[in-house]
Order: C-alpha cells, then structure tokens, then sequence
C-alpha cells in the first residue's frame, strides 16, 4: 500500500503500483514521519520516497526568467546567466550559491523520515548521490521509474531541425534558461508548458499539453528536451517513442535512456551543444526492472525448531502500565523462541500482569537493588543462548529479535544491534503519557574499536548479544553508572558488531522520570576515560575524549534533545504512543 503524503506526491505515487511505501515532499514530511513509524511499530516491510527537488538546478532554473527580464542584449543575458549558474547572481540579498545549500532541518527531517522504512526509492541512482552530498544517507536504495503519461505520437522525417521542451507542470518562466539556451540554434524550437510566456525575446513558442497541435509539433522534432532535473521519467518515454532525447545531467536519465545527451546547468551553452547531438540520435531504452512490492527480509537461516533460545530480561520497578506495554510489544516479536523473564525490583506485585503473556514469567526481588544490580541478577534466571535485556519503558518493534538474530546466525556474530528512536514524552494533568517529539538520529549508527573508546551511537536496548562473551571479557560493570557504555567500550574491542542499519526499538525519554536523566554522565564518564580505562599511549583517543567532556559541559541536561517536535500533542495517540 502506498501513502503519498504532500500535494505534489499523489500523481507520481499513483504511478508507483503496488508497491509498500510512504512517498513524501517537504510540504509534508512531518506527517510522512508518523506514518512511516506506525508502520515501523507494526513491524511491517517498506520503501520511503522523498521527492527531493535539487537546491542548484531548481535555483538556476527558478531565477532564470527574471534575470532575463532584468536584462537587454544577447551578450549580456547569456554574462548574467553564466553568473547565475556559478552562483555569483545576488538573490535575496545574498549570492545564489547560498541557496544551494539545504538548511539543516532540512537535511535532518529527510534523515528522520527516510531512516525509517526498510530501503529508501529514488528515482536514480544520481538522486541517491545528491542525497548523500547534502548529509542525508539513505540507507539500503533501490531505484524506482515512473513514467509519466506523453502523447503517443513517433517523430517523421522532418523538414528541419527541431525541438521541444517538455515541461507540462511548470509554467513558462521555468524553462526560459533552456529556451535561451537554443537562442542560436536555428530550428524549431517549442515549449509544452503549463501557463505563461517566455521572457521578451527569448525565441520559442508556447503550448500547452493539451493543445490540438501538439502532436504534430511532436512528430516534426526530432529531439525532446526534457526540462526536470530530478526526474528521467519523461526521458524513459519519449524514448520509447523513439526520439532523441536531452536531459539534464542530474536527472539520471542516462541510467535508463540509451543514447540519452546530458547535460549540466552551469552554461546555456551545454544546452545547446547536448540538443544539436540529440536531433541526430535517436534513443532507447534499457531494461528498467521494478522493485519487488515490498523490501525484501532476510528469512531466519534456520528452521523454527533449532533456532536458540534469547532471553528478554526486562527490568521493572513500580511501572505496572510500562510493564504491561512492554510485554503486549514483546508478544508482537516474530522471532520463535523466546523467553521473557521480568525481574519485579522489589516493587509493587505485577504477577497478574505477566500472567497475561504466555511467554513471559516473573522473578520477585527481596529487596530493592536499584537498576545496576538488578542486571547483574537478573542473569542468574535466563536460560538463553542470547540475551537481550530491557528496561519496563522501552520497546521492541516486532521484527527486532529476528532481524537482529538473523544476522548473527548468518555471519556467526556475537553481537549485534540495530538502530533506536528516541520518543519525548509528558505527562499531562492527569498523568497521562503525551508525545512530544522524536529524534531516530543519534542512535543510528554503529562504532569501531577505536570510537568506542570514546562514546557510541548505539543504545544499550538495542543489543543483543550472546550470553557466553559475558565469561569472556565479564558482565555489566556495577562501578559506573553508564553501564552499557562501559559494556559496548569493551565488547567493541573484542567482537564484531553485526548491524542492522534500521530502526527496531525505541528509548522514551521522560524528563526526570529516567534513570539515565538523574546520572551525572560528565561525572560518570570522566570515571570510565580515567579510571576504568585509561589510554595514555592513544593520543587520538585523549584528544576526543576531552572534546567530549567539554561538550557536555556546554551542553544543557537534556543532550539528546527532539529533532521532531509535536505541536499538536492530540494528534498522538495515547494509549500506546504511537501516531494515529
């Protein structure tokens, strides 16, 4: 199922089939968000999709017309439009080039939004890589054509060169650097366009896509120049039909158009050099496989019946509706075998609670032990091979386990780990639990040896790992508060962390109501660099380890604040957390 989110999502979407995915702008983004994490919560397989406008081309093609407007004489149009593709052109008070750069909310909302789904669309592999320019990492990608609808019409023998540049959506002015571009190029040269007209003595005429005469404009070129930098949809069908076709370089039309001309926005001059190759060449097109429906999942290498056992440790104290959550998310977990043992921390009787879940089972404390030590016990009542181990308040997204166990047994891994969601919340007046922002940013990354010693990505919840390395290099350190750091620093140097680079648990962090907000972590970690682990002979680590002792001294408590704020908190459902 497809959910085209923003106004200019729902054409393009259509065209996408069947296939599982949450197509966004960035109109729309925020609400793209909450509907890729309520499927992430359900534990679903999908694409995310960002059409993504590219910040230089669409400057230099938005801007075109008035430079041209604002300017007399063929010399001098086509000086100003050289600055303007080097950027050198005041827009705004401020040089073009400065639009070429995304804000940073920008680039982090796409991040937020396209880490969520299993593999991200693009409509080419040039779009991945404009991503990856502007710091948005897209994970796994998997390119995805769609054509738009073009008349039907083949090109004839014509009487003379021609053109047409083929924009329907946008309205004159946009394609005016093209148009300009063709200046000197003398043959026929059209533009199908939305609305409008073409700034005063830019040649070229002006059609709309519904015009009676478009198809035999179509049938007298020889060439389509097509205007959209982003998309090499109308290249692929202009091909078909058996044109020559010019497109911008960033499109990626030659991914897919077989003697496809490209070319860059930096001169008018590339234009028209790639339309006088184009009329003489006609293209075609390459196999274009579709992506499966939905990304596909690795299935466990191993039949239900030898699969090892994990251990679910949950730790809980006086949280009886985290608890219960919590073991509702768990009985969600697609992975066979399982053992859920929840260690009561001398708290208020949860039995009838845990009795509800058949995989589940309880372990009542004497007395109370406080967080570290109840970890410590909690391993003297798990029989697993593997363990994975919980406080009451965080969750598992239903694939977690067999995600994270089928990667382990496939490579013989010890340890592994896939990414987190920090989910902000409060309590309202009368105590109920509200979302208030998100952030799936820090937490989704993995580590080497060598950055483990100074800090991780990777949140403890999201481990598993197998239960005999705990012989090997010793449990959880009871002598500092930050015990899954102090844990990931020496199992970092000693295993291989096999990694899943997708969202499959989530941390809720609740003001004061977390442990981790009430620990001095510049205190506690000044003790791990200098007492537990001390490097003198790294001078690389010393350096970065005091970088981020001064960082979080500048910084305030909360360090990991929402990259994603909820204005509208009814908007979130409350009784599980997650978005309606």
């Amino acid at each position: 199922m497809i959910s085209a989110i923003g106004a200019s999502t729902q054409a393009y979407a259509a065209g996408l089939g069947a296939l599982d995915a949450v197509v966004a702008d960035f109109d729309a983004i925020g609400h793209a968000f909450t509907e890729a994490l309520r499927r992430r919560e359900l534990g679903q397989s999908f694409y995310t999709m960002m059409l993504y406008q590219e910040p230089r081309a669409h400057t230099t093609l938005r801007y075109a017309a008035a430079v041209l407007e604002a300017v007399d004489g063929l010399d001098a149009r086509r000086a100003a439009l050289l600055q303007l593709g080097a950027g050198q052109i005041v827009i705004g008070g401020q040089p073009a080039a400065a639009l070429w750069t995304l804000p940073h909310e920008q680039t982090q909302m796409m991040n937020e939004f396209l880490s969520l789904g299993n593999t991200v669309l693009v409509r080419s592999h040039a779009e991945a890589a404009r991503l990856n320019a502007h710091n948005v990492r897209p994970r796994s990608v998997e390119p995805a054509l769609v054509e738009p609808p073009v008349p039907n019409v083949r090109p004839r023998r014509a009487r003379r060169p021609g053109v047409v540049i083929w924009s329907p959506h946008t309205d004159a002015g946009y394609v005016a650097w093209y148009a300009f571009a063709l200046a000197e190029f003398f043959g026929d040269v059209s533009c199908v366009v939305a609305a409008g007209a073409l700034p005063k003595d830019v040649p070229g005429r002006c059609l709309g896509p519904d015009d009676p005469g478009l198809g035999d404009v179509l049938a007298e070129a020889q060439c389509v120049l097509c205007a959209d930098p982003d998309d090499p949809g109308a290249a692929v069908a202009f091909a078909r039909l058996g044109f020559g076709v010019a497109a911008p370089l960033a499109s990626g039309a030659r991914e897919y158009v077989r003697d496809a001309v490209s070319f860059g926005l930096e001169t008018p001059r590339e234009v028209e050099m790639a339309v006088k190759i184009a009329i003489g060449k006609p293209a075609s097109v390459r196999a274009t496989p579709q992506p499966p429906a939905a990304p596909p999942v690795p299935a466990l290498p191993l039949p239900a019946d030898e699969l090892p056992l994990v251990s679910i440790m949950v730790a809980t104290y006086n949280r009886p509706d985290d608890l219960d959550r919590c073991l509702r998310d768990l009985s969600l977990q697609t992975y066979p075998r399982l053992e859920i043992v929840v260690n009561n921390d001398a708290g208020e009787n949860v039995d009838h609670i845990v009795a509800r879940y058949p995989r589940a089972r309880v372990v009542n404390q004497p007395v109370n032990l406080g967080m570290l030590l109840t970890i410590r016990a909690e391993f003297k009542n798990i029989t697993g091979e593997y363990v994975q181990m919980l406080a009451d308040d965080d969750t598992l997204y239903p694939d977690h386990v067999e995600r994270l166990m089928g990667a382990m047994l496939r490579s013989g891994a010890r340890v592994a780990h896939g990414n987190t969601l920090i989910r902000y919340q409060d309590r309202d007046a009368g105590g109920e639990l509200t979302t208030t922002g998100f952030n799936s940013i820090v937490f989704s990354d993995s580590t080497t040896a060598t950055e483990a010693l100074v800090s991780t990505p990777i949140a403890g919840q999201s481990l598993i790992i197998r239960r005999d390395i705990l012989d090997e290099i010793g449990e959880f350190s009871i002598e500092t508060q930050l015990p899954d750091q102090e844990f990931q620093m020496r199992a970092a140097n000693h295993y291989v962390f096999v990694w899943i680079d997708q969202c499959t648990s989530e941390w809720r962090v609740r003001n004061l109501e977390n442990l981790s907000s009430k620990v001095d972590r510049e205190a506690e970690l000044r003790k791990v660099y200098e007492q537990l682990y001390p490097v003198p002979d790294r001078p690389w680590i010393q350096e970065h380890r005091r970088q981020t002792l001064a960082g979080m001294a500048e910084r305030p408590k909360d360090i990991f604040g929402p990259s994603i704020r909820i204005r509208k908190p009814a908007d979130i459902a409350r009784s599980h957390g997650g978005p309606t």
